[in-house]
């Protein structure tokens, strides 16, 4: 189920439970969330099974797949309908009137030119609730990282690029649970929005990276409205050149405040036995970069973690944080690439640190055996490492093997509710790429989209089913929001 943040653990085996005990769910909910909560989660609660209507009440579903005949006030729905040119029924769908409004509530179903149902949707007060999928693009946009929200809807931060070629403006944009779009922020030489998270107050943190500022960490309300801003990230005084610090990920801890991560940088000559073949790490990083901030953005502690990337970071259930990223080994006059993962407790002290062979990885995630799944790239293609709680290695898979390993990409990886794993990413020849596999890392299925250059950065499996996930198709020069079903599919 849905995670509805700061509820009571009591609160939520009663929301756990809702079959065994119905009515007793709907008469105590109120009472313990507030009228006001159950009328805004109301279509979530509804959506996953979580309030149900009895006594053959049909103002919202009762059990899977039963039809809706009635508006909320108890009006019968009446059905809209529009044809192809050759008359055959092109879509269908139920309504209610709210003043000189169509709500669409109930089914919709679409049909091809021959008449063949292609797809059927559920909408719930206008908002579509079940099986809903779409694919949608945007000119000069680009988008980083996604978020499904506490309504049911989605929370996409990035770059907008409509005004500065250079896509120097942070984009946030926040659509409902069908996709449509609420409102749009974009924020003037803040750069580019690498990392969202919804807060347990509603609002939303963000943390990005500008060229002339410098790194930051953002808070806005429930509405995209900043409320503070915080960008002191100098690097002591001892290093004097060219300092500067990258931030990639964001998550809120237990106690309101907020644990960014992303690595400090500065440009230095080489010594002698540094390798001149590509791109070295070394030359323009010196170390992992933790930052803890209270809930006003305040500074409580910073840590330099070592050599190296940090490029996710989560909480996990004992309290601590995990953060995956690479580290690197000198060997033959060159640099190896390493997977690190590293594991730390609420003040940003190290309880584990291990590398796992070459690689760079992109998202970690814990999963539900309080284990640990990354994925990034390989030499070996496309990585799929699990470990255990103490970071052991319990699997490792490659997919889409090709000899340039920074060619195949898994940027963000999810567990689904099936126990599986949902990466996203891009591939050397397939373009962009969603991937599915079992518990175990064997793969279930696949899925590209685009006939030339793009990518996939970040997916989450919606409340109602299926997935989102966000990229950018480079033949079109559009970025992309796309829903899609349980297995991969668009039916639009």
């Amino acid at each position: 189920m849905m995670a509805i943040k700061g509820l009571s653990p009591a609160i939520c085996v009663t929301l756990n439970r809702p079959r065994r005990c119905p009515a007793l769910a709907q008469r105590l909910l109120p009472t313990l969330l507030g009228a006001n909560v159950i009328t805004k989660f109301l279509p979530i609660l509804m959506m996953v099974g979580l309030w149900s209507g009895c006594g053959g009440d049909k103002g919202g579903p009762t059990v899977s797949n039963q039809e809706i005949t009635k508006a909320p006030d108890g009006t019968l729905l009446e059905v809209k309908t529009t044809e192809w040119d050759n008359g055959n029924i092109k879509e269908e769908f139920q309504y209610f009137r709210d003043g000189g409004a169509i709500v669409k509530h109930g089914w919709q179903k679409e049909y091809d030119e021959n008449g063949e149902l292609i797809d059927v949707d559920s909408y719930l007060n206008g908002l579509c609730y079940e099986d809903c999928e779409w694919s949608k693009k945007y000119d000069a946009y680009l988008f980083d990282s996604l978020r499904q929200t506490a309504d049911g809807g989605f929370i996409i931060a990035g770059s907008d690029c409509t005004v500065d070629d250079d896509c120097n403006d942070l984009l946030l944009l926040k659509f409902d649970v069908g996709g449509n779009e609420e409102w749009k922020r974009s924020f003037t030489n803040y750069g580019d929005g690498q990392s969202i998270e919804e807060t347990t107050d509603g609002g939303f943190i963000v943390v990005g990276n500008d060229n002339d500022v410098g790194a930051w960490l953002l808070k806005t309300d429930a509405q995209g409205i900043e409320e503070w801003k915080q960008a002191n990230f100098d690097m002591p005084e001892e290093i004097d050149q060219n300092r500067d610090i990258i931030l990639e990920s964001v998550v809120q801890a237990i106690d309101g405040g907020f644990i960014a991560t992303g690595h400090k940088q500065i440009e230095r000559n080489r010594s002698s036995d540094e390798t001149d073949d590509g791109f070295d790490p070394i030359s323009n990083s010196l170390g992992l970069f933790l930052f803890k901030a209270d809930q006003k953005g305040n500074e409580v502690w910073r840590k330099n973690m070592g050599e190296g990337y940090g490029r996710s970071i989560v909480q996990t259930t004992d309290g601590g944080f995990i953060v995956c990223g690479e580290s690197w080994n000198w060997h033959g006059g060159g640099f190896k690439l390493l997977v690190w993962l590293l594991k730390i407790d609420d003040e940003g002290n190290e309880i584990w640190s291990k590398a796992y062979g070459d690689g760079v990885p992109f998202s970690v995630q814990e999963t539900v055996d309080r284990g640990f799944i990354t994925t990034g790239s390989s030499s070996g293609g496309i990585l799929l490492l699990k470990v255990d709680e103490q970071g052991n290695e319990v699997w490792k898979r490659n997919f889409v093997g090709v000899d340039n390993r920074l060619m195949d990409i898994g940027a963000s990886v999810k567990q689904a509710v099936d126990g599986g794993f949902i990466i996203v990413g891009s591939v050397r020849v397939s373009d962009m790429l969603m991937l599915k596999t079992d518990g175990n890392g064997a793969e279930e299925w696949r899925k590209y989209w685009g006939e030339g250059s793009g990518w996939l950065t970040d997916v989450e499996e919606t409340v109602n089913g299926g997935f989102a996930v966000i990229g950018y198709n480079d033949d079109e020069e559009k970025a992309v929001f796309m829903k899609t079903d349980s297995t991969g599919e668009l039916h639009q």
